[in-house]
């Protein structure tokens, strides 16, 4: 991994957004941070999914980063199909979903 920064980091930085691409001729993931009102009106238009921290107890744990990590590649390899055969990671039962029935 190979982190590219252009400039010093000032201590008021500018809110940003952290975007996760894939490149299907380089077969590599970049990974971006940008800033917010950048890209504010792609987000107005984007498929979104909301995680309210309060819907999360306030925290985020580690099997809230898990379950954000693997929502992002699941969605990254439904837009570049190519990508999905790199995936080894275990699918998420929905959250709405009832656990199995215990076995007897």
């Amino acid at each position: 991994m190979r982190i590219k920064a252009r400039g010093s980091i000032s201590p008021t930085l500018p809110i940003r957004s952290f975007v996760v691409s894939y490149d299907e001729e380089e077969e590599k993931l970049v990974v971006c941070a940008v800033n917010r009102a950048d890209i504010d009106p792609f987000i107005a238009g984007a498929l979104k999914a909301e995680w309210p921290l309060s819907s999360m107890e306030n925290q985020i744990d580690d099997k809230i980063a898990r379950r954000l990590g693997i929502t992002a590649f699941e969605v990254l390899a439904l837009y570049n199909p190519s990508l999905k055969q790199h995936l080894r990671i275990t699918p998420l039962e929905p959250l709405d979903q009832p656990p199995p029935p215990e076995s007897k």
